[in-house]
């Protein structure tokens, strides 16, 4: 069973811990620190949330198949 973690605190997490700000993990950078955080919040948000592929791949503006890739 998932936890029920929200995306939002899920970004949170992972913006501090990677001390990145959420919009350069929504935004189209691919710098590597960047990729990095944006690859670990979609694969924490997947097993750490009840969101789909679709949502989270939706919440940081990339497709589903994105937030596959991570997990």
């Amino acid at each position: 069973m998932k936890n029920t973690l929200s995306l939002e605190m899920v970004m949170k997490l992972v913006c501090n811990h990677f001390q990145v700000t959420e919009e350069q993990i929504k935004a189209k950078k691919r710098t590597n620190d960047i990729v990095l955080a944006r690859q670990i919040f979609m694969y924490y948000a997947s097993v750490s949330t009840k969101e789909s592929f679709v949502k989270i791949g939706e919440f940081i503006n990339r497709n589903h198949a994105t937030a596959i890739y991570a997990f």
